[in-house]
């Protein structure tokens, strides 16, 4: 699950119909649920059936955007 806070904020007075500055905070697999990519496949292998890796954890992303 993802997930995306926004805050708009007004700035008057930078031109004559004012600015905005945006501030972004989202958030990538927010409960930090393990998701495994498919297992091994190769019966030769020792690891047979089993996943050797997985995707990140949750990641944190911040931004700021200034429209004017």
């Amino acid at each position: 699950m993802d997930l995306a806070l926004v805050k708009s904020i007004r700035i008057p007075g930078v031109t004559s119909s004012g600015a905005d500055l945006q501030l972004r905070l989202e958030a990538f697999n927010v409960f930090d649920t393990v998701n495994l990519f498919n297992p091994v496949r190769n019966l030769a292998d020792p690891l047979f059936g089993k996943s050797t890796t997985a995707l990140p954890g949750r990641i944190l992303q911040f931004s700021a955007r200034f429209a004017f």
